[in-house]
């Protein structure tokens, strides 16, 4: 049961005990941890640890339990390797994935960013696939203007 970021039942009536309910997923805070994450340059081989009041989890405009809440969901999506037995109250964690690289190599642009939620915002909640669809439709038409080649 469950992948290598599966977490014991045990462990999601805990932090449930301590987030209380859950939050709707943010796109823009989900952006900035994945860029905090990449800015850190961690070495291979290396393994961090983040206790929840860290301030790597101090994001303006958000309170620090719906960030830890966001990096949580952003480990089990599978774009933050961590190691399978994370703590009651800390993240472990070794660095963006592949995907994690793939989706923020896809959403680094500010401008590709704002055209890709405002495209999307008159549609309501769009699924992770479709906003990074959108993304590199919106990064090909810029980088085809910027080039003067059809791509």
């Amino acid at each position: 049961m469950g992948g290598a970021n599966a977490i014991s039942p045990r462990a999601i009536i805990f932090r449930s005990c301590i987030w209380g309910d859950t939050v709707k997923r943010d796109m823009d805070l989900v952006r900035t941890l994945l860029l905090k994450v990449e800015d850190m340059h961690i070495p291979a081989g290396s393994v961090f640890c983040f206790d929840w009041n860290d301030d790597f989890f101090h994001v303006p405009g958000y309170d620090r339990d719906t960030a830890v809440q966001h990096f949580d969901l952003l480990v089990t999506a599978g774009f933050i390797a961590a190691p399978q037995n994370q703590g009651a109250t800390a993240f472990l964690f070794t660095g963006l994935t592949w995907e994690g690289h793939e989706f923020i190599d896809s959403i680094r642009s500010p401008e590709v960013w704002s055209k890709t939620t405002a495209a999307l915002k008159g549609v309501g909640g769009v699924g992770l696939e479709l906003m990074l669809q959108v993304a590199k439709a919106e990064g090909k038409r810029l980088l085809s203007e910027k080039l003067g080649l059809p791509l």
